[in-house]
């Protein structure tokens, strides 16, 4: 049977489009409740962040933040400092896309290579439009 030492340690939840960091309070409640996480952190961002890709904007403020929440709870790429990737990414809707373009190796538009994947033992993505008709923001 599985321990709450043996998942992740720490949970960064990514809000989904158009919701800010302020609508998944409730959510970081209850995963901390469960006493199964060392730390609990909603991506600080805010509805407005998002506005600027309905105009075909990209989505490089979003995934700085993502970034630096990470780096801010003590998480790294470096093997030797986190050996046993103990973070949990869940991502909301369009934060589970996110969350993928975050954890990949390629360039992204702003030319950043995010790379998250060594330090993600888990993504949970809840409503996530994985493949999509739409030709942008969301194709």
């Amino acid at each position: 049977s599985e321990s709450p030492s043996d998942g992740p340690n720490h949970v960064v939840v990514v809000p989904g489009f158009l919701s800010g960091a302020d609508a998944y309070g409730g959510m970081a409640r209850a995963l901390e409740a469960t006493g199964w996480f060392t730390s609990v952190t909603v991506v600080p961002i805010t509805r407005d962040v998002w506005y600027p890709t309905l105009l075909g904007g990209d989505f490089a403020p979003m995934l700085d933040a993502i970034e630096a929440t990470v780096i801010s709870i003590g998480e790294t790429n470096d093997v030797d400092r986190n050996p046993r990737r103990d973070l949990c990414v869940v991502g909301h809707s369009a934060g589970g896309w996110l969350a993928r373009l975050w954890m990949g190796d390629a360039p992204y538009v702003n030319g950043r290579v995010y790379g998250g994947a060594p330090r993600v033992k888990t993504l949970l993505t809840l409503g996530t439009p994985h493949n999509s008709l739409e030709e942008y923001p969301f194709g």
